[in-house]
């Protein structure tokens, strides 16, 4: 920010920026999804059933489910072979959030590369990390949401301060985690010859 410009800030969007950041950084350094470690994640309260996009044999969906459990997921067979449900995700799912189909899809897409990997079809230990990371991302950006100030919520003068020096220390400061500005000049602070200060709208 330019000390010339005055700024207006969303004060939701701007702690829903630092919170989420602060999710990612700390689910980073928890490097979970290492291979090294075993038997982790968040019980699922949801009803949250996957289709496979194949059909495994007995011995392959074994296979399969203690290969997911490394990642943190742990899913069990439904009636319908094609059918899992989710029963543990490496993130907490609240139970009153309404999950959108994108998590579904990227969950789906997850599973459908572990699967190509424990088929032989897929030689990458790490395949489909990347739709399970930006699962948990969808996930931890739904709760930095929900657990933000809110808009026009009262807060002190310190509490301003502190915000506004922890969204200036975000990799991404300008927009929210869904991508809604965070603040947007307001006015344009001009320097007289006489020592003035003039304001004048931001073109």
């Amino acid at each position: 920010m330019s000390t010339n410009n005055i700024y207006a800030i969303d004060q939701h969007a701007a702690h829903e920026r630092v919170l989420l950041e602060s999710y990612i950084s700390l689910w980073k350094k928890e490097n979970v999804f290492s291979l090294d470690r075993r038997c982790f994640g968040f019980i699922v309260r949801q009803n949250i059933t996957i289709k496979l996009t194949s059909k495994l044999s007995n011995n392959l969906m074994q296979v399969l489910f203690l290969d997911l459990k490394n990642f943190g997921v742990v899913v069990e067979s439904l009636n319908s072979s094609e059918n899992v449900a989710l029963n543990t995700f490496p993130v907490s799912i609240p139970l009153c959030c309404t999950l959108p189909q994108k998590f579904l899809s990227l969950i789906s897409r997850f599973i459908a590369a572990r699967v190509d990997y424990v088929n032989g079809r897929s030689l990458d230990p790490d395949s489909g990390v990347l739709f399970l990371d930006a699962a948990v991302v969808l996930l931890l950006q739904t709760k930095a949401c929900r657990s933000a100030i809110r808009f026009g919520d009262p807060i002190k003068l310190e509490e301003q301060s502190k915000l506004l020096k922890q969204l200036l220390q975000c990799s991404q400061p300008f927009h929210c985690a869904h991508g809604r500005p965070s603040f947007a000049p307001l006015l344009k602070v001009i320097h007289s010859k006489n020592g003035l200060c003039l304001h004048q709208p931001m073109p």
